[in-house]
């Protein structure tokens, strides 16, 4: 909680450089203790999540770009060592926090039109933004899909930056989530069903059902 109250008095005061070293220090300290973090053992672990889900989703870029090497360091903590939460949980909710993070600005026109955001910032967002997404798709397989497909249902349709944005986040799994498709046919010419080719088959109409759901 040491963290939180100089984050929201940077935020209250709109110190942008604090909200930043915030930033730094949260993202460092979770990266150093991420062993122990995800077991959620230590005091304020829940909070320093939390936290962490509201830096990235903070609009200033040098503010949301360090916590992305918290979600990537967490990957490498296996389920089984880490509390339920911070499983399928926390990447259903991460994936729609970086969803939005890496949307166009809603009033966006083109870049030469753009004055709050940088298309270099918005681009080294987008690509740093990549691995994650994948990590995410790994662990939640066809719910990352389902997970797309829910944000674009419960949105106007004329708020195009979301949809493209989700579009964004199915592409940048394209490949591991084609590779799960293709599990259907080969266990299939095998003759055996496994929960692989269960999921691969889930996938597969996740992959419809977002494309359908856009092309209406």
């Amino acid at each position: 909680k040491f963290l939180i109250a100089p984050f929201n008095t940077s935020e209250s005061q709109q110190w942008e450089e604090a909200a930043i070293a915030v930033s730094n220090l949260a993202s460092t300290l979770a990266r150093e203790e991420i062993d122990e973090i995800a077991t959620c053992r230590l005091p304020g672990c829940s909070d320093l999540i939390e936290l962490l889900l509201g830096l990235q989703s903070h609009p200033i870029h040098n503010v949301a770009l360090p916590v992305l090497e918290v979600w990537l360091a967490l990957q490498d903590v296996p389920t089984s060592d880490r509390h339920p939460t911070l499983a399928a949980p926390l990447y259903q909710q991460l994936t729609e926090v970086v969803l939005n993070r890496v949307a166009y600005p809603s009033t966006f026109i083109s870049w030469e039109e753009e004055l709050d955001l940088e298309s270099s910032d918005f681009n080294e967002m987008r690509r740093l933004s990549t691995d994650v997404l994948v990590g995410a798709y790994y662990l939640l397989r066809s719910s990352y899909l389902e997970t797309l497909a829910n944000i674009v249902m419960s949105i106007d349709s004329s708020d195009w930056e979301v949809v493209e944005s989700a579009f964004f986040c199915m592409c940048s799994v394209g490949r591991e989530a084609c590779a799960r498709v293709k599990s259907v046919k080969n266990a299939a010419s095998s003759g055996r069903d496994s929960p692989v080719a269960a999921d691969g088959e889930s996938t597969s109409i996740g992959l419809t059902q977002v494309v359908g759901i856009v092309c209406a």
